[in-house]
């Protein structure tokens, strides 16, 4: 038999996010009204999702979506991941018109702190999603403003 000897945390994975590199989403919160968070939570992931995060978003996006939007999109522009706090954002344009017209989508995601910044909330939308979060966080949920 061995022992731990001195260890001061153990990090238990009961979910198989470690172990089997899965997540799910569990929860969005829609402060917009038009139903379309997990939509932009998407297109602010990667196009190809190679993270257990992202995926659990596209999926989610997949099985909650009347009508798939991916393919009449590519992605014309990133910036990068940056900031105190984070944030990265990503700019999308019709597929096979590029940068030279039609609908523009622009997706960020990073610390709420940082998209609150940059986002027309009010005084009292920015409470509410700043305690949210913190609820969310203490239940283990990731949450994406």
């Amino acid at each position: 038999m061995e022992s731990l000897g001195a260890a001061t945390v153990i990090c238990l994975d009961k979910t198989g996010t470690i172990t089997e590199n899965r997540m799910s989403v569990a929860e969005v919160k829609d402060y917009s009204g038009k139903g379309r968070t997990l939509e932009y939570a998407m297109w602010a992931s990667e196009p190809a999702p190679f993270d257990a995060m992202e995926k659990a978003i596209h999926e989610a996006y997949e099985k909650t979506t009347a009508a798939d939007r991916r393919a009449g999109f590519e992605l014309i522009h990133e910036y990068p991941l940056s900031g105190i706090p984070p944030m990265m954002t990503h700019v999308y344009g019709v597929a096979n018109k590029g940068k030279t017209g039609g609908e523009r989508i622009v997706a960020a995601k990073g610390a709420v702190e940082r998209i609150l910044r940059i986002c027309q909330v009010d005084e009292i939308q920015q409470v509410d999603i700043l305690e949210n979060t913190k609820g969310m966080a203490r239940r283990g949920i990731v949450f994406s403003a």
